[in-house]
């Protein structure tokens, strides 16, 4: 679910564009406005035309105290997945 919502809104944004903000992430992970605002200071070197990517359906993480772990893992996946899609 998250990859899908995160490409849904990253759609105008290009590979370069993400690249550099994952090199610049801050500490604790973003939430989209703040990871999308972070792909728009990417200087004009990094932007080329977007690439539309293909994302696993979403997946439910539940609730609870467990659901925090799940994300945290899901994030550090998500993260993996974007660095190498645009190296």
């Amino acid at each position: 679910m998250l990859m899908s919502e995160w490409a849904e809104f990253l759609g105008d944004v290009t590979p370069g564009q993400v690249s550099y903000a994952l090199r610049n992430l801050p500490e604790f992970p973003p939430n989209s406005s703040q990871f999308k605002e972070l792909c728009w200071k990417a200087p004009a070197t990094q932007i080329e035309p977007p690439q539309r990517i293909a994302i696993s359906p979403p997946q439910d993480l539940g609730d609870g105290p467990e659901a925090m772990q799940r994300r945290q893992e899901a994030y550090k996946r998500f993260k993996q997945a974007m660095k190498e899609m645009w190296r």
